[in-house]
C-alpha cells in the first residue's frame, strides 16, 4: 500500500483518454470536499485491458494535488470473502484502528453505488475489444499512418499504454501485404517471441495476431507453437474473448495443415465464446473464418449459415475488414454442396485448378493461358478460400476426387 508515492514520473506518458469518466470522478471528489454531497464509494469495473488503471493512476495525481490523501492498493481477484475489495478493505482498516473515520466508506464497500460510466461508454460505437476489424474513420494507409504517429509518440516510455500502442501497431500494418514485419512489431512490443511483456489477459489475442503473420510467411511450425502458447494461456483466464482468439489461431492452423473439419469446429467455438461476451466483430470474424472449412468438410448448409450471419454481424458493426473477406470468400448457397467442393468455382477457377492439379508452376500456368503470373496467383488463392483446402498438393488431391466437370475443354 502507498499513501505518498506520486505515480509516474518526470516522463510520464500524458493522459490522452477516458476524459469522460476522469471527469466524472473529479466531479464527484468535489461533492465529497464540500460535504455530504457525494457516494463515499464509486466501483469502477470492466475486462482487463480497457484502462481502468491508467484512469485511476491519472485520477489519483489529480486528487493529491487538491490536497486528498490516496491510498492504493490490490484487490482479491479471486474474491475469497464475497467481495472482490475486502483485502483493501481491510488494509485501510489497519491504518490506524483508532480512527474511526474511515468506517463510513468500508461499511459500504460491499455495496458500491453510483458507479461512473464505464470506460468506453463515451462512445457507444467504438468496442474497445475489438480492435481489429472495425474501419472507423482512418483506414489502410491512413490508419497505417496514425498507428505509426502513436507509436512515435510513446517513444522509450515503458509504461502499460505505451506497450499497448506499440502491439496496436501490428493491427494497423497489413498481414497479408508485410506479415514480417507485423512479427517484427509484436516482438520487439512484447519483449520476445512469447510475448512476455505483454499483460497476461491479453497476451492470447496479439499470440493470434504473431502466429497469424508466421503462417502467412509459410513457418507452420512457428504459428502453431503460438497458437498452442495463446491456446495454454487463454484456458486458465476464463476470458471468453481472449479463449476464442486463442481458438481463432488454432483454427487457422488446423486449416493449414489441410484438416478442415477440425478447423471448422475451433472456429465455431470461438465465435460461440465471442457471443458470450457479446464480441460481435470477433464473433463474425470466427463464422466466416469457419464457413469455408465447414464447407470443404462437407457441410453446405451448415456453412452457408455460418456465412451469412457473419457477414450480417459485420455490416451491422460497420466492418469493413470483415466484409471484404465476407465477400472475397463469396456466398455460399447450400445448393454448391451437393455437386462437390469445386461446384463454387467459376469456369476459369476450375480450368486453373485443372492446370495446378497436372503439376504446372503459377508461371507456366500463366505461359499456358496467357494470363500474368499475378492474375494466376490470384486465383489460386480464391481457389484455396472456396474450396477449404492449403496447399497445391491439396487441391490436386481434391480435383483428383471430384474431377472439374467441363472444364477440360478450356484447356484445348
Amino acid at each position: 500500500m502507498d499513501t505518498s508515492t506520486e505515480p509516474g514520473g518526470a516522463d510520464r506518458a500524458p493522459f490522452v483518454g477516458r476524459a469522460r469518466e476522469l471527469d466524472f470522478l473529479e466531479g464527484l471528489l468535489r461533492r465529497r470536499a464540500g460535504g455530504p454531497g457525494g457516494p463515499p464509494a464509486v466501483g469502477v469495473t470492466g475486462e482487463p485491458g480497457i484502462g481502468k488503471t491508467r484512469l485511476l493512476t491519472e485520477f489519483a495525481l489529480r486528487a493529491r494535488r487538491r490536497g486528498a490523501t490516496v491510498l492504493c492498493g490490490r484487490a482479491a481477484d479471486d474474491a475469497p470473502h464475497g467481495t472482490p475489495f475486502h483485502a483493501f478493505a481491510d488494509a485501510v482498516a489497519d491504518l490506524d484502528p483508532g480512527d474511526r473515520a474511515a468506517s463510513p466508506a468500508l461499511a459500504v464497500l460491499a455495496e458500491l453505488v453510483e458507479p461512473p460510466p464505464a470506460p468506453g461508454a463515451a462512445d457507444p460505437h467504438v468496442r474497445h475489444d475489438e480492435p481489429a476489424h472495425r474501419g472507423g474513420k482512418r483506414h489502410g494507409p491512413e490508419a497505417l499512418a496514425a498507428a505509426e504517429e502513436a507509436a512515435a509518440a510513446v517513444g522509450t516510455a515503458d509504461g502499460w499504454w505505451a506497450t499497448q500502442t506499440r502491439c496496436l501497431l501490428g493491427y494497423a500494418v497489413p498481414i497479408g501485404a508485410d506479415p514480417h514485419r507485423v512479427r517484427e512489431v509484436l516482438v520487439r512490443a512484447g519483449g520476445d517471441p512469447d510475448l512476455s511483456r505483454i499483460q497476461p489477459s491479453l497476451r492470447p489475442g496479439y499470440l493470434e495476431l504473431l502466429s497469424g503473420a508466421a503462417l502467412a510467411t509459410g513457418d507452420l511450425a512457428e504459428g502453431e507453437r503460438i497458437a498452442r502458447l495463446a491456446l495454454a494461456e487463454a484456458e486458465p483466464l476464463g476470458l471468453p474473448v481472449q479463449l476464442g482468439a486463442a481458438r481463432r489461431a488454432w483454427g487457422q492452423v488446423l486449416a493449414r495443415r489441410g484438416e478442415p473439419a477440425a478447423a471448422a469446429a475451433a472456429f465455431t467455438e470461438a465465435a460461440r465464446d465471442s457471443a458470450r461476451r457479446g464480441a460481435v466483430l470477433r464473433e463474425a470474424h470466427s463464422l466466416l473464418l469457419a464457413a469455408p472449412c465447414t464447407r470443404a468438410a462437407g457441410d453446405g448448409p451448415r456453412a452457408a449459415a455460418q456465412w451469412r450471419r457473419g457477414r450480417r454481424l459485420a455490416a451491422q458493426g460497420g466492418a469493413r475488414m470483415l466484409l471484404e473477406l465476407a465477400d472475397r470468400s463469396g456466398p455460399v448457397p447450400p445448393e454448391a454442396a451437393a455437386g462437390g467442393r469445386l461446384a463454387v468455382l467459376t469456369p476459369r477457377e476450375r480450368e486453373i485448378s485443372a492446370l495446378v492439379a497436372e503439376g504446372l508452376t503459377n508461371q507456366a500456368v500463366a505461359d499456358r493461358l496467357c494470363l500474368s503470373p499475378r492474375t494466376v496467383e490470384s486465383h489460386v488463392a480464391r481457389v484455396y478460400r472456396k474450396t477449404g483446402v492449403e496447399t497445391r498438393a491439396a487441391l490436386a488431391s481434391l480435383v483428383v476426387r471430384d474431377g472439374v466437370g467441363g472444364s477440360q475443354s478450356l484447356r484445348g
